[in-house]
């Protein structure tokens, strides 16, 4: 008997996932949890085989990492509309187990959860392929830190001030990074930067973030690179794309 705890936070979905999983021999539903706050402790309390996690914008690495820490054996499968190769990735670092789109039918959840539940790994054509065009590149504690106060706009001086560092120093490291990550310039290693550091900035808003909890990995999806880094530009907030530009001539 496989033991599930499930997490939505949308009502009427909650109640679909309640009848389709109650419906299943095999599974036993613990619960089905509707608030983020309250899925850590239900986890911790219960100690489920499985946790089906809607992917919403609330649950970020920070909570992947809460829960990895707190049961280890539980395996986690995200249930998603849209996930960025990213976050893919980070989240198979964390240990989850499988990504699930919320598109598939009652009975490609169930199959899905029993492939997971029996040690397998979930995850469809189109994330398989673009792990396999992704490139990752670890960063340096110093690095990760450049390119988060690059992709907030800052330019060579006040990034000089904010790492107590002098302004030649960070010329020097912005040179090494363009070649280390394939950028071209400092507006496209700060869109880059962008698309990798939106879970790090979840986690800051929540209560602990500093120049410290940077980025350490890169993910470079080769194949859709140039498409994303143009959507990711029109997503930006004039003030940002105006700083950007304004710095993308310099070093």
């Amino acid at each position: 008997m496989m033991r599930v705890i499930a997490f939505s936070d949308e009502p009427l979905v909650s109640e679909a996932l309640r009848n389709v999983l109650r419906s299943a021999e095999d599974v036993e539903l613990i619960q089905v949890v509707e608030n983020i706050g309250d899925v850590v402790p239900a986890v911790l309390d219960q100690q489920p085989d499985l946790l089906l996690l809607s992917l919403t914008p609330e649950v970020h690495v920070g909570v992947l990492r809460q829960l990895r820490q707190a049961t280890p054996k539980c395996r986690i499968v995200l249930w998603i509309h849209t996930i960025s190769t990213e976050l893919a990735h980070q989240a198979m670092e964390l240990g989850v187990r499988g990504i699930l789109r919320r598109t598939y039918p009652a009975e490609m959840v169930l199959k899905c959860l029993r492939k997971v539940n029996e040690g397998e790994l979930w995850f469809d054509k189109v994330l398989t392929s673009s792990f396999l065009a992704c490139r990752k590149i670890r960063l340096t504690r110093r690095e990760g830190q450049l390119v988060r106060l690059l992709a907030e706009g800052l330019k060579n001086k006040e990034i000089a001030t904010v790492l107590s560092l002098s302004e030649g120093t960070v010329k020097v490291y912005l040179s090494r990074l363009f070649e280390k990550v394939g950028a071209k310039d400092r507006f496209e290693l700060a869109l880059f930067s962008l698309r990798n550091s939106r879970a790090t900035d979840q986690i800051s808003r929540m209560g602990g973030g500093s120049v410290n909890d940077e980025l350490r990995v890169l993910f470079l999806d080769s194949q859709a690179q140039d498409f994303q880094a143009h959507e990711e530009e029109s997503r930006r907030p004039a003030v940002y794309r105006k700083s950007a530009a304004a710095t993308a001539r310099s070093l």
